[in-house]
């Protein structure tokens, strides 16, 4: 866990990036909710999903560890294999994801973690795999595309966090925009509305519109064609953003 002010410097740093190291972390910036959290009184140990995982954790402690022959050698975990099915869609996802590295293409600016997006698709699968049924030694398709399905999610949070410039402040501002306008009606602004009702440090024309480009670069905002009323006004210049 990390402050913001920091993330963007740790996003952006280049030997981290070039080295590889944020590549094989699953990195994910959720929404605040500050100032959204009133207490609720709720008693965790009756709540049966907590109750049914707590189960199936002390489940999988419970079993003994799967020990080598020869004590020297410490632990001999058992192999986990892809089904045959499961192994068809991990080629089609490794595939598809690869023809998105291509020079201008979706992923080609997160190329260092998209190379490894299948492998996490994976190893998440075998988690899934292993949560549901502890005894298995197979990756079945459903726990696939489980696997999958967060590992997508992890490819678009890199796209919204790798390759930031180091220590830019622009991007600090950018994300205090696009949280301002989360809080806006369907999450839509428009250029006028941001500079004179948004974050007191984009007061200016020229400041708002830059912060519009920022979002729009990290798939965070997609213009309204055509413009859209708001607040009782048309707007020309509009923009969606995107959770």
């Amino acid at each position: 866990m990390i402050q913001p002010i920091l993330s963007w410097q740790l996003f952006g740093n280049a030997m981290m990036t070039g080295q590889g190291f944020l590549s094989r972390c699953l990195c994910s910036y959720p929404e605040s909710t500050i100032g959204w959290r009133p207490y609720k009184a709720h008693d965790l140990s009756t709540d049966p999903a907590i109750l049914a995982y707590n189960a199936a954790i002390n489940s999988i402690l419970d079993k003994p560890l799967p020990l080598d022959q020869r004590p020297e050698m410490g632990l001999k975990p058992k192999v986990l294999t892809l089904a045959t099915d499961a192994k068809t869609t991990w080629i089609a996802f490794a595939d598809h994801i690869e023809v998105l590295q291509r020079e201008g293409g979706d992923l080609n600016l997160i190329k260092g973690f998209a190379s490894k997006s299948a492998e996490h698709a994976a190893r998440i699968a075998g988690v899934l795999a292993i949560f549901e049924t502890p005894d298995t030694t197979e990756i079945s398709a459903d726990a696939l595309n489980g696997g999958i399905a967060i590992a997508q999610y992890y490819i678009g949070e890199a796209l919204r966090l790798f390759n930031s410039a180091s220590d830019d402040q622009e991007l600090i501002l950018a994300q205090k925009v696009y949280d301002w306008g989360m809080q806006q009606p369907g999450g839509i602004i428009a250029l006028a509305e941001l500079y004179r009702c948004g974050p007191n440090a984009v007061r200016d024309k020229k400041t708002a519109t830059r912060m519009i480009e920022i979002l729009e670069q990290h798939h965070r905002a997609e213009r309204i064609e055509g413009g859209a009323e708001i607040n009782g006004k048309f707007r020309r210049d509009v923009w969606r953003l995107r959770g």
